[in-house]
């Protein structure tokens, strides 16, 4: 098997059996995403302590590459600074999921970092 195969079936894995799905209890931040475009729909839910990412969650439906995208984006931050996942970039995404994607398909890789950021934007 060559790592393109590898990686595609990770990401297969990681939309059937994502990391960080579900409600978060105890949640001081919120912020709903949608992807218009794919139809990307989530919600993500965060404990921000002292300006740290304590926990995070997602939920909602989307394609295979946002909820992968999802679910490796919430498990990168937690325990980072909220300076630190505000100053993430597509890049850093895309390092993470380790996969070519075309350009039409980025809306769907960064719509859940997207939406993190701009919960930790708002003020509660």
């Amino acid at each position: 098997m060559d790592s393109s195969s590898m990686y595609k079936e990770h990401i297969l894995e990681l939309w059937k059996h994502p990391e960080n799905y579900g409600k978060l209890e105890g949640a001081n931040q919120e912020r709903h995403g949608f992807n218009q475009g794919c139809g990307d729909d989530i919600t993500i839910q965060l404990i921000e302590k002292d300006g740290v990412i304590a926990d995070v969650r997602f939920s909602g439906k989307g394609c295979a590459l946002c909820m992968a995208s999802a679910s490796m984006a919430t498990e990168r931050i937690k325990g980072m600074k909220k300076e630190a996942v505000l100053e993430l970039g597509s890049k850093d995404i895309l390092d993470l999921l380790e996969i070519d994607v075309h350009p039409a398909r980025l809306k769907c890789i960064l719509l859940p970092l997207e939406t993190i950021q701009k919960a930790l934007r708002e003020e509660n």
